[in-house]
């Protein structure tokens, strides 16, 4: 091989090798951009075919999960049936049993992450006043619920006092004012969990409760957990009613997880209330 073929080679594998760095760079950059959207965002799968290990990891994973147990505080609800109901002309609204828009709202609002500030500015701090373009509420409506809110959302300010639209059209949310209606504590106690191709269904329990930081609270509340990890429902369930005074619901949630969500960690496709 001569100088010139040496030379010639020393380019090609040159320019690979630079190709292959950019490469790796992009990749690096895009990962790292897509977790600091959510700066607690514990990204993980739910597979349909899991050890008793990996299933109890994932049960844990959720019950810990503050994402988790935000998006599920809504009740009753249908995302195709709720898009039946705004679209459909000739819907019977008798039929309709489920979540209102307002609610939806509420949710939405209490569920988002602050933090996000990708999507989500601060139109004024000290009041705990965040806004968000038009097109992003919309896409983040249809990651939380899987339903297009996008002609609702001109009348957001008629269905909750909190909400508004700004002059430059952005939808703004007042979270100082949702966390003085509600502050409670929430805990989460995961009874199932079935996977059926990218939808995961779980039963799960649902705890609200004050938080005073009494001893008796302390207390009660260390039970709870023992009792939530040991799968003892009837147990945890009769803390919470006689010892912190807070609400139980018995849910059915259908959901997907948003690998690559931009704004929350699962889209909540349907809830039903079970009897406990």
């Amino acid at each position: 091989m001569n100088r010139n073929q040496i030379k010639a080679n020393l380019y090609v594998f040159g320019g690979l090798a630079i190709v292959f760095i950019l490469i790796v760079v992009v990749l690096s950059f895009s990962n790292r951009s897509d977790e600091e959207n959510f700066p607690q965002f514990d990204r993980f799968s739910i597979e349909d075919d899991m050890s008793d290990e990996q299933y109890e990891d994932t049960r844990d994973r959720l019950q810990r999960d503050v994402y988790f147990a935000n998006e599920v505080l809504i009740g009753e609800f249908d995302s195709e049936e709720y898009m039946k109901m705004i679209t459909d002309t000739n819907y019977d609204f008798d039929h309709y049993k489920g979540a209102s828009f307002r609610e939806l709202l509420w949710h939405f609002i209490h569920s988002f992450e602050i933090n996000n500030t990708e999507y989500l500015s601060s139109l004024n701090k000290k009041e705990s006043l965040f806004c968000m373009k038009k097109r992003y509420a919309t896409e983040a409506f249809n990651e939380l619920y899987g339903v297009d809110v996008s002609n609702q959302l001109q009348y957001l300010p008629g269905y909750i006092d909190y909400a508004s639209i700004n002059s430059s059209g952005s939808y703004c949310f007042n979270y100082g004012q949702i966390l003085k209606e509600y502050d409670n504590e929430i805990k989460v106690g995961v009874e199932r969990i079935a996977v059926t191709g990218n939808n995961v269904t779980t039963d799960i329990y649902v705890y609200e409760y004050k938080n005073n930081n009494s001893d008796d609270q302390i207390l009660a509340v260390r039970n709870l957990d023992i009792y939530i990890k040991n799968k003892d429902f009837d147990s945890a369930n009769k803390v919470v009613k006689n010892h912190l005074y807070g609400k139980v619901t018995h849910k059915q949630v259908k959901l997907k997880l948003n690998s690559r969500g931009k704004f929350f960690k699962y889209q909540i496709l349907k809830v039903k209330i079970l009897d406990y």
